[in-house]
């Protein structure tokens, strides 16, 4: 349980560099990785913290 609260925090910290600064500059870059890395990154985020969410159950609802 402790290595999915773990892995959740890893995996927002990178999702939001990923929608702050890297997608917006691979973006305009015109990259393929822009595209290709996308949907990728948004689907671990939301696994990563459904992971959470059922693991932790107790400590998710005491953040309410």
């Amino acid at each position: 349980a402790h290595n999915a609260s773990v892995l959740y925090s890893y995996i927002s910290s990178i999702h939001q560099v990923w929608l702050q600064q890297l997608y917006p500059m691979l973006e305009k870059a015109e990259s393929p990785l822009a595209v290709s890395l996308y949907d990728r990154i948004n689907d671990a985020v939301a696994l990563a913290s459904l992971i959470n969410m059922t693991l932790n159950r107790s400590e998710v609802r005491g953040r309410k």
